[in-house]
């Protein structure tokens, strides 16, 4: 009976080793439970904080991508008006060239004109002084 008492108490010692084993590793597993907890706390706030940043540069993007179409179409506009500018421009000088040919072929007509006038007195005034003398 002692021998049977013996193996009991010793299987009873080993229980109660395998139980305190146990319930060490209960809160050991616990306690990594937690820090496995909290870590993925904190990866999920760090998550949501880069989704923040991320939607806001996306935020950013789209304003600029906005800001740089607006400033293409403004070049391609400016880019138009000196185009037509330039063309009116070309035109005006071609439109000064024809009349100031013009003007210059009706001051020569006036000077052929006057130079002939006078040609014309000079020689009616000779022809009257011959003609009277």
């Amino acid at each position: 009976m002692e021998e049977r008492l013996s193996e009991a108490l010793n299987a009873m010692n080993k229980a109660i080793a395998e139980r305190k084993k146990l319930e060490t590793d209960a809160v050991q597993a616990s306690d990594e439970l937690q820090e496995h907890k909290y870590e993925i706390k904190m990866l999920e706030e760090k998550v949501r904080q880069i989704t923040i940043i991320n939607k806001k540069r996306e935020e950013e993007l789209k304003n600029e991508k906005e800001y740089s179409a607006e400033l293409e179409s403004g070049r391609k506009s400016m880019e138009a008006q000196v185009r037509d500018a330039q063309a009116k421009l070309e035109e005006m000088e071609e439109h000064t060239k024809r009349e100031s040919k013009k003007i210059s072929i009706s001051l020569e007509s006036r000077v052929i004109y006057r130079e002939l006038f006078l040609f014309l007195l000079t020689n009616f005034k000779e022809f009257k002084k011959k003609s009277n003398s």
